[in-house]
């Protein structure tokens, strides 16, 4: 729908899509303009399952750059309990 109304796509995520639970949605990624994932990446940066922190200063790197229309759909291990565990050593940053 968003590339019906002509906006640029982006879709981040720190976890495979093509799992037993990103299958229900994951497939979506792949309509995606711009597509950061672990399996089947588009882009020059590499990512790793679970690195989330690293996907956050690319997700910068991207909003930085101007587009007239814009739709992201960003994806973490972190949005899943414990916090803690998918958001690295550093716990202070969950608290």
């Amino acid at each position: 729908m968003a590339k019906e109304q002509k906006y640029k796509t982006y879709w981040f995520d720190a976890q495979m899509q093509n799992n037993m639970w990103n299958k229900s949605f994951g497939f979506i990624s792949k309509y995606a303009d711009v597509r950061l994932v672990p399996d089947g990446n588009n882009t020059e940066f590499p990512i790793n399952e679970g690195a989330d922190l690293k996907l956050l200063s690319y997700v910068k790197e991207y909003f930085s750059k101007p587009a007239e229309k814009n739709f992201y759909v960003i994806h973490l291990m972190g949005n899943h309990l414990p916090y803690s565990y998918n958001g690295g050593q550093d716990v202070s940053f969950f608290k």
